[in-house]
């Protein structure tokens, strides 16, 4: 088993773990931070190499989410939705989200404005794909007085995980350029800090 830190340039072994065994406890990580896991397997043939899963450590009974003290806001909001405001976009449940006024389906936003600037590295994006999906988004983070554009992507799938350089920023913005059918609707978004160190 081996893990890389955000803010590693390599992988490193910390686990070997024998035949037969399906589990194993990795000691020795940062809290409130984003790593990526993978398994290399080895017989006398040679080694083999896992896909990697990224994954992160908690530091209180909400986990490492920095979004989760976050003020939210939106472009709009969809009357009845389940939740509803904005807030239901990072109140760290799965049964209520943030859904855009009905008909609007291009350039809407959500923004996450934190008490104190925080220092992130990733941000993570679960959305509804029963009925539209994202088609084209960015994530952008309030830097010297402007938006900054962090991370692209198209296509976003159920689960988003936005990687970008460590960035000290006081607000976070997930705008949706456009959706490929309905409204845009979010049930939770997510925000990890760099180093596993909130703020610093």
């Amino acid at each position: 088993m081996e893990r890389c830190g955000v803010d590693e340039s390599a992988f490193v072994e910390v686990a070997n773990v024998p035949v037969g065994q399906s589990s194993t406890v990795v000691s020795g990580l940062a809290v409130s931070a984003l790593y990526d896991f993978r398994v290399r397997a080895r017989n006398r043939f040679g080694t083999s190499e896992s896909a990697t899963v990224a994954g992160w450590t908690p530091t209180d009974e909400r986990g490492s989410n920095l979004l989760a003290r976050a003020k939210a806001s939106a472009s709009s909001i969809q009357e009845g939705a389940s939740g509803g405001e904005a807030a239901a976009a990072n109140d760290g449940r799965m049964d209520t989200r943030w859904t855009s006024a009905e008909g609007q389906t291009k350039n809407q936003w959500l923004v996450f404005e934190f008490a104190e600037p925080v220092r992130l590295c990733a941000v993570v994006i679960n959305q509804d794909t029963k009925k539209a999906r994202i088609a084209k988004y960015r994530i952008q983070l309030w830097v010297n007085d402007a938006w900054k554009d962090s991370y692209q992507g198209n296509d976003m799938p159920e689960v988003a995980l936005c990687r970008f350089d460590p960035t000290t920023t006081a607000k976070v913005r997930v705008s949706i350029e456009q959706t490929n059918n309905g409204t845009p609707t979010i049930m939770e978004v997510l925000a990890f800090a760099a180093g596993g160190e909130p703020g610093k």
